[in-house]
């Protein structure tokens, strides 16, 4: 798990997917991105080229088991305390040539000591490097 890495940098790496477990997201990524406008959540729409979609753990039994994961659910736990509740479970897939985002805080920056009040696990589903703009 984290550990001291977590309070050292604010991040930690953990391996939660395997290559098959990959492909069964994105599979169930894909069928969601294939329905018809009316049968999808409505906030599920492309924006500046980039395609979303949302309560991805109401909406399928894949993706809620990955979200509930010891491994995971440990490893927020150990940053922000026991008591914690998961806000959205939600899939980003920037296209080729979009997606970039301004430098952005998901929660008031920590300006004193005290707990961590917000995580976010990001799952990565294709490679994420510097070469195809991975977070800062």
């Amino acid at each position: 798990m984290g550990g001291d890495t977590i309070d050292e940098t604010g991040w930690t790496a953990i391996e939660l997917l395997s290559g098959d477990e990959v492909a069964s997201v994105l599979s169930v990524c894909d069928e969601l991105l294939q329905l018809p406008e009316s049968e999808r959540n409505s906030r599920d729409r492309p924006v500046a080229g980039t395609r979303h979609l949302y309560s991805l753990d109401e909406r399928s039994d894949v993706i809620a088991e990955l979200a509930e994961r010891p491994l995971l659910t440990n490893t927020v736990s150990e940053f922000i305390g026991p008591r914690w509740q998961r806000v959205e479970t939600s899939y980003r897939c920037p296209q080729p040539t979009h997606g970039g985002q301004r430098l952005h805080a998901d929660a008031v920056p920590k300006l004193s000591e005290g707990p961590h009040v917000v995580a976010t696990a990001i799952l990565a589903l294709t490679d994420f490097d510097q070469r195809n703009g991975s977070t800062r």
